[in-house]
C-alpha cells in the first residue's frame, strides 16, 4: 500500500503592458486584493506577466514592493504569442 502527501498549488495568473495604461488593469487593487483573499497561504500563488517592464521607473519599483514578501511571482521576460498562450495554458 502506498501512502503519499499530495500538495496542490492554485496559481492565478494577470497579464498586463506597462507601457499601457496601467490604470486601466489597476494591478494594485488586484495585489492587494490577492492579499486580502489569500495572504500568505502557501497553496496559492499569484503569476503577473509584465510585457515590457519599465524596471527603472519608480510607479514600477512601488507597485512592486506592494507584493513584497508575498506569494507573487513576476515575470518580466518577452514571450512570444504562442509563449503566451502555452504559459497560460498551464
Amino acid at each position: 500500500m502506498c501512502v503519499g502527501v499530495f500538495f496542490f498549488v492554485v496559481i492565478f495568473s494577470f497579464f498586463f503592458d506597462q507601457k499601457s495604461f496601467v490604470e486601466r488593469k489597476n494591478p494594485e487593487a488586484l495585489l492587494r486584493a490577492f492579499d486580502m483573499a489569500f495572504g500568505s497561504r502557501k497553496d496559492v500563488c499569484l503569476l503577473v506577466k509584465v510585457s515590457t517592464p519599465l524596471i527603472g521607473d519608480l510607479e514600477y519599483q512601488q507597485l512592486k514592493s506592494v507584493s513584497k514578501n508575498k506569494n507573487v511571482i513576476w515575470f518580466e521576460e518577452t514571450l512570444s504569442r504562442n509563449e503566451c498562450n502555452s504559459l497560460m495554458a498551464s
